[in-house]
């Protein structure tokens, strides 16, 4: 249909219905403001805080299987208020990274703006078991923007969870 709401008629006398360009333009032009509008107002940190949260628990399995299958001692230990690092035997000593094959030490501020450790003194620690030999039931508190996310350290199992 044309703006007005009449069936318009074609040069073979046939009457067609349906949008001009200009009027199919203009729609999408209107959806694309009404997105990019809506997607102004949404608020994307706490999903970076879930992200960080997870990466840090998969940082601690990694270091808990580690341990084990090296029948070492691996550990994951806060460096400051955003920074930490996977070490092997001793803190100080950054485990490799499997992807960038480069020390296993990770600044949060780099991938996951605003997040911070409630405490900078965290440190968990797996033996040659894979069983916490430091830190078993710690809770390791991230924030970001007044919003919590814990990561729990089972004691006498060395579980790692994300409530």
């Amino acid at each position: 249909m044309n703006t007005s709401g009449h069936r318009r008629i074609g040069a073979s006398g046939q009457k067609h219905a349906g949008f001009t360009m200009i009027e199919l333009a203009l729609y999408i032009s209107l959806l694309g403001l009404m997105a990019a509008a809506f997607l102004s107002t949404m608020n994307f940190t706490a999903g970076s805080l879930d992200r960080a949260t997870r990466k840090i628990a998969a940082d601690l399995k990694y270091a808990q299987q580690l341990a084990y299958s090296n029948e070492g001692v691996y550990g994951l230990r806060a460096t400051s208020a955003t920074t930490y690092e996977v070490y092997v035997g001793a803190p100080g000593t950054p485990a490799t990274d499997p992807y960038t094959q480069g020390a296993m030490t990770l600044n949060l501020a780099t991938n996951y703006a605003g997040v911070t450790f409630n405490n900078a003194a965290y440190r968990i620690e797996f033996g040659a078991t894979g069983l916490p030999t430091i830190g078993g039931g710690t809770q390791i508190l991230l924030s970001q923007a007044g919003t919590t996310r814990t990561v729990t350290i089972t004691a006498t199992t060395g579980y790692v969870t994300v409530p």
